[in-house]
């Protein structure tokens, strides 16, 4: 299950991932701990890269300028789009 709230009355950058053995938490843009908790808990932290998304602006610019085309585009995601459809069974 994904839940997003982009007009809740706090801001909170957590990711949370919950299995049969326990969970992990981290953040996506805070520089929080990832936290794994199970039989014991476990802190890492683990520094954001600076310019994360710098590889796929220079994608996005070059597909714009018409010097390459960027990997991530519509026609790619109607692919996926169809395989999760599948998976699913809708139609």
């Amino acid at each position: 299950m994904g839940c997003w709230s982009f007009v809740a009355d706090r801001r909170e950058d957590r990711v949370e991932i919950i299995g049969s053995e326990g969970r992990i938490s981290f953040s996506v843009f805070d520089e929080h701990p990832v936290q794994l908790f199970a039989d014991e808990q476990i802190s890492l932290q683990i520094p954001h890269h600076e310019h994360i998304q710098w590889h796929h602006v220079l994608g996005m610019n070059a597909h714009i300028r018409g010097d390459a085309q960027h990997p991530a585009v519509a026609e790619q995601a109607l692919k996926t789009d169809w395989v999760m459809d599948q998976i699913l069974k809708r139609h």
